[in-house]
């Protein structure tokens, strides 16, 4: 590869990076349960080996209803605790790094279909994909990790393709085995990925492949397989997003209906809304408002035509060339929906969705390189002329894109940071305990948070041993107490209370009051 190419792609690199760190701490302007819970684990890890239960080095750690947790939110994030301590940042910047080395794999992976600068240009666009953009600065699950394995075993795969080494095969299923370790679903769309590729192979008839790839696959799985075989609740997540309880075998009332219901929600997951003006958080009926940038789509309106042109050109490829590589492409299209789709939400969710950034990805930057064909084929000005005009285009889409994308992204906590958002409040509340705690012989905090107990040991693991969960009917005159509560949550006459500080929502509206009560 040429030194152009290279300079380039660590350009993207490192505009990534830099675009991805800024206000990393304040935007989401929030921190949400399960990004404080897995700091908490990895902070406990690092002090004790144990996690917060006092599980020694778990595989799967309990999170909130024991969603089980994989291991690459947890053990990934130790170093940056090791380095920052236990805050926002340390907690985020795991997706963050982690996605620049995805990048780069999407960047290698892609010069298996386009030319190198054409493979830049596609990278560039994946690296501020609202998408892809927004999802790598939150560490709410192991998102990061779904998509990077999975990448990365496309990668090899792709080379396997092309060079029938078996060696690539392996580290195909190697990868593709460890992503199931990832996101809940990731467990059901990893081994899906993997059975239609074996049977692709087992139709050319390449048993040896097939089998020893099967061996891997599985031999990396077993403590997977043991766990979700031995632990009592390792499938609660499927109770609670899907309504089926595996452990007593029982199903909702109304499973005639779900044909139907993961059909319309499977479409949805393609719909111009989701994809391109929407996303999640402005989706008709969808009410919680962090899985997405407000005021966008999940792609850019412009993508439409490369994604429709990338698929001419996927099916063109696997017609008439029989290059498989895209029919793994066209698989992954086709599953990432699947185990959102199941769940009882009716809206589609942009995190249970998350590995659909890959293919729609690679697919958009195929299309690219598939209208400069045709532009370069049809229009008749001199060469050098078509070249610049279409690189001049792709330049302006590239800033007015950028630009876009981070004027939205600034705006977001304006609608995003209240309770069906990220919850603003707890990091600013403990702080002010811990800073009077002194003086009180009780401080207690509004409960009206997810996961509203894990907010103490984050943001105050040595002090503030007087904070409490409650709310006004808590008041007890014969201690000295202090409240912090949501305004509505506050019903005493005004001439009762004795207010101390009043926290405010980014759009100045009132969040927290805290008081005394004479």
């Amino acid at each position: 590869m040429k030194r152009i190419y290279k300079t380039l792609l660590i350009l993207i690199i490192v505009i990534s990076f830099f675009s991805r760190i800024r206000n990393l701490n304040s935007n989401p302007y929030g921190f949400f349960c399960d990004e404080a819970s897995a700091g908490v684990d990895a902070a406990a890890i690092l002090k004790t080996g144990q996690d917060q239960h006092g599980e020694n080095f778990p595989l799967f750690f309990k999170g909130f209803n024991h969603d089980n947790v994989g291991p690459y939110e947890i053990y990934p994030m130790i170093p940056f605790i090791k380095l920052f301590g236990l805050n926002e940042t340390s907690v985020r910047l795991l997706p963050v790094v982690a996605s620049c080395f995805e990048i780069t794999i999407f960047f290698l992976l892609l010069i298996k279909f386009v030319p190198p600068s054409f493979a830049l240009i596609g990278t560039f666009f994946l690296s501020i994909s609202p998408w892809h953009f927004f999802i790598s600065r939150i560490s709410m699950g192991e998102y990061y990790s779904w998509t990077l394995l999975t990448s990365l075993s496309l990668l090899f795969l792709t080379k396997a393709t092309k060079k029938n080494r078996l060696k690539d095969y392996c580290l195909f299923s190697l990868f593709i085995s460890l992503a199931a370790y990832s996101y809940s679903p990731s467990r059901m769309i990893s081994p899906i990925f993997f059975f239609l590729f074996l049977f692709v192979i087992l139709v050319q008839k390449k048993t040896k492949i097939a089998l020893t790839c099967l061996i891997v696959f599985v031999f990396v799985l077993v403590p997977f397989i043991n766990f979700h075989l031995t632990d009592e609740h390792s499938f609660n997540r499927i109770k609670d997003t899907v309504g089926i309880d595996l452990n007593k075998g029982t199903i909702p009332d109304d499973i005639e209906k779900l044909p139907e219901r993961f059909f319309n929600k499977y479409l949805l997951h393609f719909s111009n809304d989701f994809l391109f003006t929407k996303g999640d958080t402005d989706f008709p009926g969808q009410f919680i408002r962090r899985h997405s940038i407000p005021n966008m789509g999940l792609f850019f309106p412009f993508q439409r035509l490369t994604l429709i042109a990338g698929m001419f050109w996927l099916f063109y490829s696997l017609l008439q060339k029989r290059d498989l590589n895209y029919l793994y492409i066209l698989f992954l299209l086709v599953i990432f929906p699947i185990a959102d789709s199941l769940t009882t939400n009716v809206t589609p969710n942009s995190t249970r969705s998350y590995l659909g950034v890959i293919p729609l990805n690679l697919i958009s930057s195929i299309g690219t390189y598939a209208i400069f064909l045709i532009i370069k084929k049809y229009v008749r000005e001199k060469s050098i002329v078509k070249l610049y005009s279409f690189y001049g285009a792709i330049f302006f889409l590239a800033v007015h894109s950028f630009t876009s994308l981070i004027y939205n992204f600034d705006r977001g906590p304006l609608t995003t940071s209240d309770y069906w958002g990220w919850q603003y409040g707890p990091r600013d509340i403990i702080k002010y305990f811990s800073e009077n705690e002194s003086n009180y012989d009780q401080l207690i905090m509004t409960g009206s948070f997810n996961g509203a107990n894990i907010f103490f040991p984050f943001y105050a693991p040595n002090n503030c041993q007087k904070c409490i969960l409650g709310q006004e009917k808590d008041h007890n005159p014969e201690i000295n107490q202090l409240f912090a509560l949501r305004p509505e949550e506050v019903s005493l006459n005004p001439s009762l209370i004795d207010v101390k500080k009043t926290l405010f929502y980014p759009n100045n509206t009132p969040a927290f009051i805290i008081f005394e009560i004479r």
